[in-house]
């Protein structure tokens, strides 16, 4: 019997905000850990709050006894440990907050605030009796503040969006105003043909889902039986990325690890391979992607995590946009995209950008097109740097309405 700990401590600092304002402070310290065993080809998982102790695993053996098949071997034989950021004092990080929720307040008095500011310190690791010792300590905080207008009838009509290493206060400060002072200057849609900006991780998103091999390989995915074939721009590279990208640890929940942490999907617009954990890689004779998730007490399963993909950048925003102006959408829910791969969403809250500027907020749109056209003769690249809103982003042409 092979034995394997899977833990996940959880070290996190939430501000409320409501009104501008820090109205409440909530803390939390937290482990959970899964005890897994593994025995003729099967698994069983018990899990806990805290540290496991003896009757934790017990109940792990015991629950072999439902027969849960995983006939494929754990990952063995890796000792790895990474670390990235670094917990500042709760007095500091809230003292931050405060000072720019303060600064946005006492400039734009009609704007509303809301929602929260997370400080979290994550440590994953994953261990077994075959010589796996893994573990990925991350540092990350998160800004997003719904936005009001004081004479609104909507719920919201904006958000000021921040992730990183730290609260910068300069950054955060400089994306509220630029949004906020695009908003109070209502303009006319543009009346030429423009690209529309957004943010990337919504593209690596949609082209996950079809790359996921359970739908790619039983004709459920637009990509069915197009590997090898180039569907898309020269300018689109999509690839697992577990180094680059700072919201993805380096290792699955299988303890699978990528050789230099990468793995290319899409090559300048062809399909080379599908994303698959060790089942789909058995089934299908696929190469393992580290792409296996799942909760501490869950039998591992392949789900595509968007901040684990990335398109590789065709250069810096300003590049990519080579003068022209472009529609940044800021929120655009609503939309679908049909089997033949035809897509359309209402736009809700959408800024004119020009000149590396957001100059005014534009009345509601819905946008529509084809995939193989928005990402084929259509598609201008993802940028390098994200100057909106911390991540990068696409920029293509698309059918506009309204």
């Amino acid at each position: 019997m092979i034995k394997e700990l899977y833990q996940i401590r959880t070290k996190e600092l939430t501000l409320n905000v409501t009104d501008g304002e820090v109205d409440s402070v909530r803390k939390k310290n937290l482990t959970k850990s899964g005890c897994r065993v593994y025995e003729n080809g099967c698994i069983g998982i018990a899990g806990t709050l805290g540290e496991p102790t003896q009757e934790t695993w017990t109940k792990a053996e015991e629950t072999l006894q439902m027969e849960i098949p995983y006939p494929y071997e754990p990952s063995k034989n890796h000792c790895e440990h990474r670390r990235s950021g670094s917990w500042i004092p709760d007095s500091e990080f809230i003292a931050k907050a405060e000072r720019i929720l303060k600064v946005l307040k006492e400039e734009f008095p009609e704007f509303i605030l809301s929602n929260k500011i997370i400080a979290q310190e994550e440590t994953i690791s994953l261990k077994n009796d075959l010589g796996l010792d893994l573990s990925d300590k991350r540092y990350i905080v998160q800004l997003v503040l719904i936005v009001k207008h004081e004479a609104s009838a909507n719920v919201y009509d904006s958000a000021i969006a921040y992730y990183g290493r730290e609260l910068d206060e300069k950054e955060i400060l400089d994306r509220g105003r630029a949004i906020l002072r695009a908003h109070l200057n209502p303009i006319p849609m543009p009346t030429q043909r423009v690209p529309v900006i957004f943010t990337a991780d919504t593209l690596a998103g949609i082209l996950g889902d079809y790359l996921h091999a359970q739908k790619l390989k039983k004709n459920a995915s637009l990509l069915s039986g197009k590997e090898g074939q180039k569907v898309f721009s020269d300018k689109l590279t999509l690839s697992v990325d577990l180094h680059e990208n700072e919201y993805a640890i380096f290792f699955d929940a299988e303890g699978t690890v990528l050789p230099d942490d990468r793995l290319t999907l899409i090559d300048r617009g062809v399909v080379v391979r599908g994303i698959a954990d060790k089942l789909c890689a058995d089934e299908f004779g696929m190469e393992l992607t580290a792409c296996a998730q799942g909760g501490y007490d869950d039998v591992p399963s392949l789900e595509v995590n968007p901040f684990s993909l990335t398109i590789e950048p065709a250069g810096t925003l300003k590049e990519i946009l080579n003068g022209r102006d472009a529609i940044y959408l800021c929120m655009a829910d609503g939309g679908d995209i049909t089997p033949a791969g035809d897509y359309a969403t209402p736009v809700q809250t959408a800024y004119l950008y020009r000149d590396g500027e957001l100059v005014g907020k534009l009345p509601e749109f819905n946008i529509r097109g084809n995939i193989f056209e928005l990402l084929g003769e259509d598609y201008l690249g993802t940028s390098s740097d994200g100057p909106l809103d911390g991540f990068k982003l696409t920029a293509l042409y698309c059918h506009i309405d309204g």
